[in-house]
């Protein structure tokens, strides 16, 4: 009897020592952030050259533009106000927002990326996941930075159906999921394949629901609250920088053109045989010639299409190719620091034999697990949706930033799920 006590007593001791740990772990992973982060990039301003080039240099003088004149970039006016707010911070200093921009996104990246580690698994998940995000090499060192914003939003939108008020989580990830699509646009279709998804999933679960309950509690009033406020804000966003916004009509059609170039270029190798004529993919000279020369007849991106079919095929078969064989492995799998990495891994797989989960899922995923799994399959889903977009265009490792998220959560569930055959698991997503 005093043995089953003991182990009674103990297993309790442990339960508790569990549940202190869940409910400090947001400030744990904000400070292993801040901690790790120097070592893991020391270098990291050796390695950024400045000016950055290309769209970072137009998003840092959109920032600019924000702070002095008070307009919005079109197509990406949000980023171009969280760019202003990295100007004021660094003094107004071009050079300074350049890297204090980049910074602050790499940290709040892992610090979200740990924080939905801890609300799906626990404290040791959500560490290697903040490690797992904050080593992405090809994340760190892309001078873009609005990539990794629209992935962070992304993420924090996930994150909103852990909220403590059951009526504020839909609307609160729809309204950030919108602001996605105010960062990148191509993120416009994710968001809406989000919206209706989670829209439609909402509507036919309501009516398994007790309304009678739902009014007896006053759940019905606290939705239309935030439903309004949510409206509110994208209503307002909206129209503050529709006013406020420069116009430039000619920008995707500047966009389609230049994307299909690169791609020509890469295609054909053109820089490799010809690097006199062709200096590079974004060389204005070398994508003149394209034009002139490669789709002399195309005035537009349809015409592109309807007459040179056989060019635009042969892009997007070579941008699969690509991806599939390089750039999405990379985004993966490409760690900046390759032995800190594999020491996490190793580490986490051997704490399974000492260290046992608790036996009960964390306070907030214990509720509605229904719900998670919906959500995170329609959100997987519908980021899905951003590769047609890239496949059209042109690859790089900046435009799968978006997916890294959902590979990361990937990655570590199967992880998980190989690690039980041998420790098995108190708690996987049902």
């Amino acid at each position: 009897m005093s043995t089953a006590n003991a182990s009674l007593a103990l297993s309790a001791r442990a339960s508790d020592w569990t549940v202190r740990i869940h409910r400090y772990s947001p400030v744990f992973m904000l400070l292993i952030c801040f901690v790790v982060a120097p070592f893991v990039h020391a270098d990291f301003i050796q390695r950024l050259a400045y000016p950055p080039g290309l769209d970072q240099d137009a998003y840092l003088v959109a920032g600019r533009n924000v702070v002095n004149h008070f307009v919005f970039m079109p197509g990406k006016p949000l980023y171009s106000a969280w760019m202003g707010l990295m100007y004021v911070l660094s003094g107004s200093d071009l050079k300074a927002c350049f890297y204090l921009e980049k910074t602050v996104s790499v940290l709040l990246f892992a610090f979200l990326m740990a924080m939905l580690g801890l609300t799906l698994f626990g404290a040791r998940t959500a560490t290697l996941m903040g490690l797992w995000a904050l080593s992405c090499k090809y994340l760190t060192l892309e001078p873009n930075g609005s990539h990794a914003f629209a992935a962070s939003l992304s993420v924090a939108s996930v994150l909103c159906f852990f909220l403590p008020s059951k009526a504020a989580r839909l609307p609160a990830s729809l309204l950030l999921a919108f602001a996605t699509t105010l960062v990148r646009p191509e993120m416009k279709l994710p968001f809406y394949c989000i919206g209706l998804g989670l829209l439609a999933w909402h509507f036919v679960n309501r009516r398994k629901r007790d309304s009678q309950a739902a009014e007896r509690s006053g759940l019905s009033d606290q939705r239309a609250t935030y439903w309004a406020a949510a409206a509110a804000v994208a209503i307002a966003l909206t129209a503050l920088f529709a006013l406020r916004s420069t116009t430039d009509r000619s920008y995707f059609h500047r966009l389609a053109f230049q994307e299909f170039a690169a791609t020509y270029m890469d295609r054909n190798h053109l820089p490799e045989r010809f690097p006199t004529r062709f200096p590079g993919r974004w060389d204005a000279t070398a994508q003149s010639a394209v034009y002139h020369e490669i789709i002399p007849m195309a005035a537009t991106p349809v015409e592109i299409v309807r007459f040179y079919p056989h060019e635009v095929l042969g892009n997007i078969l070579y941008n699969i190719k690509t991806s599939v064989t390089r750039v999405l492995p990379a985004m993966f799998l490409a760690f900046d620091r390759r032995v800190l990495m594999l020491l996490a891994l190793v580490l986490y797989c051997a704490s399974f034999a000492f260290w046992r989960e608790h036996r009960n899922p964390p306070p907030s995923s214990r509720e509605g697990a229904e719900t998670i799994r919906t959500v995170l399959i329609v959100w997987a889903l519908a980021s899905a949706l951003v590769l047609p977009v890239v496949m059209l265009l042109h690859v790089s490792a900046r435009q799968f930033i978006q997916e890294v998220p959902v590979l990361i959560l990937l990655g570590t569930i199967a992880l998980r799920r190989l690690v039980s055959t041998r420790f098995p698991l108190a708690w996987q997503p049902r």
